[in-house]
């Protein structure tokens, strides 16, 4: 337990600081600051001390330099005895944060920051207002800072700094570096295959998921991730509960419906020999009701956005992982990190931006078409988007009924799709056929083979049915595809939006 006696407070960033300075003042701490920091604490009428008063050297340089002096860090480095020894008395306590990154390097506060972390438990380091509070009243309730979260603050405080230092060189020196910090969440249980270590790593805060059940591998935490942004794209784009399983890294079956219930039928029904296994990933919460009808349906993890009472207790006997996803990950910048050929690619995107939109479908010819035949085609270019690379997926009535992805070659992926798309409908409880099939590609056709093979293909199974097709366009034969599409009768959409997925 650290005991509090001193703190030194040196903010740039002074919001809440008045009030955490009358916090630590009414505790009996006795507060030193820097000139700026100080006159904002004193027009507060809380008693604080300069620094100068201890160093007996004025700022100088425009306050360039204010806490660089021996007698300021023999306070924070040194220990009980030397303390002692030297006649001084230590802060056990620092109050710091930096320069906003674009402006010239702060020196003093990043010195000051790296002596507290040195310090170990015998200092306590504060970078960040959100802890002000639980600071104080810790302090109040137990007269000291636990071990455990001076490490916490010190360990915060050290990523601070070296993510503050990587943006200050990025923004005001114009130095390309790549400004993120990550540390190890969790060991995982193993990396791809078992004789590979596994890790969770992250950089500044803790992801918005929570395992409630169960042990997560590599490969589980990709299949989960896959599996949940694309039944939350799907929930975003069309406004209706969503579910998609995910199979070694790609969707095999997916559906959106305003029934949760069905919604979950129809997307292990989509393909139920490839789901058997699978990750399970609806944009609902998951009540008894709903935990109820995954009885005989095996899945490696189910995940949700929330899990009643109820729920939890059904799905406790279930071999299935159960992980409660948070959305909050969608809105930030997502990063993916791969070695490569000795060196790393890095990407960096938002989930969101990538959003297929009703605006990005434009007819490649004209021909009639519903709201719903655009709706339609949102949900089967969504389920392309989360497939590997040359994917092609078939849906209608918002449930995929054949994907092919991960070939070589895009006429495979397709001929793989209208496989799977047989398989789905000679299934006998197959009562009708789809008046209408929606067929989107995540990158180019290079060929005419590909919309002809899906012209054939279905107007075999169903010679009256519609077809619509979406693909990015871009290729040198667009013109070609295009008349092909139109001579077939095919409704072919261009949307100027590739979506490949490695």
């Amino acid at each position: 337990m650290l005991k509090v006696k001193n703190a030194l407070i040196s903010v740039f960033d002074k919001d809440g600081i008045n009030e955490f300075g009358k916090n630590l003042e009414s505790l009996g701490i006795t507060l030193f600051a820097t000139r700026g920091t100080a006159e904002t604490l004193r027009k507060n009428n809380v008693k604080v001390k300069l620094i100068e008063e201890l160093t007996g050297f004025p700022e100088i340089l425009g306050g360039k330099v204010k806490t660089l002096h021996p007698d300021i860090f023999a306070r924070i480095l040194s220990n009980e005895e030397e303390a002692e020894n030297l006649r001084i008395s230590r802060f056990e306590l620092l109050i710091t944060n930096l320069y906003s990154p674009d402006m010239e390097p702060d020196i003093g506060g990043v010195a000051l920051i790296r002596a507290g972390i040195k310090a170990g438990e015998k200092t306590a380091v504060i970078t960040d207002k959100k802890d002000y509070n639980l600071v104080y009243l810790t302090l109040k309730n137990t007269g000291g800072i636990p071990d455990d979260l001076v490490e916490e603050l010190n360990r915060k405080a050290a990523r601070y700094v070296v993510k503050y230092q990587l943006e200050n060189y990025v923004k005001y020196f114009g130095w390309e570096f790549i400004p993120e910090i990550f540390e190890v969440y969790r060991d995982l249980k193993y990396g791809t295959n078992p004789n590979r270590k596994g890790f969770l790593i992250t950089s500044n805060a803790a992801p918005d998921f929570e395992v409630l059940k169960g042990e997560l591998s590599l490969n589980n935490i990709y299949d989960t991730d896959s599996a949940v942004r694309c039944a939350l794209a799907l929930e975003r784009i069309l406004g209706k509960p969503s579910a998609c399983i995910v199979k070694h890294g790609s969707p095999c079956g997916a559906a959106s419906s305003d029934n949760p219930i069905e919604c979950i039928n129809l997307a292990w029904d989509s393909d139920s020999k490839s789901a058997y296994g699978g990750i399970l990933a609806v944009s609902f919460p998951i009540i008894g009701k709903i935990a109820s009808e995954l009885k005989g349906k095996f899945f490696e993890v189910i995940t949700s956005p929330n899990f009643d009472d109820i729920a939890s207790e059904i799905l406790a006997s279930k071999k299935a992982r159960l992980v409660r996803t948070g959305r909050n990950f969608i809105d930030k910048k997502i990063i993916e990190i791969k070695s490569s050929l000795g060196a790393f690619t890095y990407e960096e995107y938002k989930d969101t931006d990538e959003d297929i939109r009703k605006e990005d479908l434009k007819p490649a010819y004209e021909f009639q078409f519903s709201h719903q035949d655009i709706e339609e085609l949102m949900f089967s270019y969504t389920i392309s988007r989360f497939g590997k690379s040359n994917c092609i997926a078939i849906t209608s009535n918002f449930q995929t009924l054949g994907i092919g992805n991960g070939f070589t070659s895009r006429v495979d992926s397709t001929e793989f799709a209208l496989k799977k798309l047989s398989e789905f409908l000679s299934n006998k409880k197959k009562k009708s056929l789809p008046k209408k099939f929606y067929v989107s590609s995540d990158g180019f056709f290079p060929f005419p083979d590909s919309i002809e093979l899906i012209h054939s293909s279905i107007k075999k199974i169903s010679p009256d049915a519609e077809i619509f097709v979406a693909h990015p366009g871009g290729s040198i034969r667009d013109k070609e595809i295009t008349e092909t599409a139109k001579k077939l009768g095919i409704k072919m959409f261009i949307t100027n939006k590739r979506c490949f997925r490695h």
